[in-house]
């Protein structure tokens, strides 16, 4: 009866760490099977009574799938399973389709990566204070350029000047394939696709949407048009990202680079004399969140990232000069000069994601990115302009892992 309790305590963080409020127990034969096949049930009796159970399985094991005693299939598997238990979903393949878009990348970074190790894995994935290790690859600083006297821009008041009207548009998350009358609720991350789900069970989604979905295409378009026809006197539009639905498990490059195209170019159709200025979601990556360092045998595996910046420096050409578009290839991000008082400063922050596998291999190829804000800033600051940072992600609520949100801050206050 004590390990069933012990059970209870270790599924309850689980739900916890994924921040899942309301959660269904699994039936416990389920999890002690699970729980054998990853070799932890000796941990889990250790450590129950305390808060870092998690980080005390973690770090079990990542240094079993180091040490070849567990696989990261295995593993993945498990965790998969646990979640969408306690999530209530009743789908059956979705974490093989998952686990099999993220599996070769993570067999690569267990194979290759210099870094890795239980503290500095856990660290990252758990983004928790209680399972924190002080490791050099996440304590590095990036450089910022000292200044011997701060340059306040100066601004002339005057109560006839027409302020700048900015549209934010974010997080369209489109479905290409969202069915009218589908099925709303369906058992999956994601409903009102075509095939998805039992409609004998399930009222119908409506055409214009619904809660337990993304949008269909029409909306998008109708939406755009809508603010374009009612709205004449935008100046410019920011675009911060996500345009691929949630269907993480079916995610690959050429559906992605289909949807992207068809925004982007809705985007030019309906703002046709409009500046608009873009920055990368997470999901436009395959898989979801993972955005690669420029590296050679990541090329060669066929785990690079490069597809999708070559795309957007592409379709952002209507709106960007050569020069941004240069570092758009490179690494996603780019600044822009809208007049002589402000600048645009646009960085693909998803990179910095603790759920960028890629991080667990590399800390630092982010770095280009510091640094390339802290000389746009000083630029800025030394021409008396102000300074816009567009980014997908929010900093400071820990998506980001410590290298990028202390240098980050560190940059934006110095």
């Amino acid at each position: 009866m004590l390990y069933i309790y012990f059970l209870g305590e270790f599924e309850r963080q689980i739900a916890c760490q994924f921040n899942i409020k309301e959660y269904k127990r699994m039936e416990i034969e389920k999890l002690k099977k699970i729980v054998d096949d990853l070799k932890i049930s000796s941990t889990i009796k250790q450590l129950f009574l305390t808060d870092r159970t998690l980080c005390g399985v973690c770090k079990l094991l990542i240094s079993q799938i180091q040490h070849r005693a567990l696989t990261v299939k295995i593993m993945a598997r498990a965790f998969c399973n646990i979640y969408i238990t306690l999530s209530t979903w009743t789908l059956s393949h979705f974490c093989e389709d998952v686990i099999n878009i993220n599996l070769p990348i993570l067999e690569y970074i267990v194979e290759n990566s210099n870094i890795l190790d239980p503290e500095l894995a856990c660290s990252v994935l758990l983004q928790n204070g209680r399972c924190y290790y002080s490791k050099p690859a996440l304590t590095w600083k990036s450089q910022i350029p000292s200044i011997s006297q701060m340059k306040i821009p100066q601004v002339t008041y005057n109560p006839n000047a027409k302020p700048l009207k900015i549209l934010h548009l974010t997080d369209f998350h489109i479905t290409p394939d969202y069915e009218v009358g589908g099925v709303e609720n369906c058992g999956y991350p994601l409903c009102c696709k075509k095939g998805l789900g039992n409609p004998l069970f399930s009222s119908k989604a409506g055409i214009w949407g619904d809660y337990n979905c993304d949008i269909p295409l029409w909306l998008f378009g109708n939406t755009m048009f809508h603010l374009n026809r009612t709205h004449k006197d935008i100046d410019l539009v920011y675009f911060t990202g996500d345009i691929i639905d949630h269907t993480v498990w079916k995610s690959s490059v050429e559906e992605n680079s289909k949807l992207i195209y068809f925004t982007y170019r809705t985007l030019f159709d309906t703002f046709p004399n409009k500046l608009i200025l873009p920055v990368i979601g997470n999901h436009e990556s395959t898989p979801l969140n993972v955005y690669a360092p420029n590296h050679q045998g990541i090329e060669e595996a066929g785990l690079s990232t490069q597809w999708l910046y070559t795309l957007l420096s592409k379709l952002w050409k209507p709106w960007l000069p050569n020069e941004s578009l240069k570092t758009v290839k490179k690494q996603g991000y780019y600044s822009y000069s809208v007049n002589p008082k402000l600048k645009i400063i646009s960085l693909n922050n998803n990179i910095c994601s603790n759920f960028n596998w890629w991080v667990l291999y590399n800390t630092t190829f982010f770095n280009e990115q510091l640094e390339f804000l802290s000389n746009e800033l000083a630029e800025a600051e030394e021409n008396g302009q102000f300074a816009h940072i567009i980014t997908h992600m929010p900093v400071g609520n820990k998506e980001c892992i410590e290298p990028w949100e202390v240098n980050y801050n560190s940059i934006v206050k110095r």
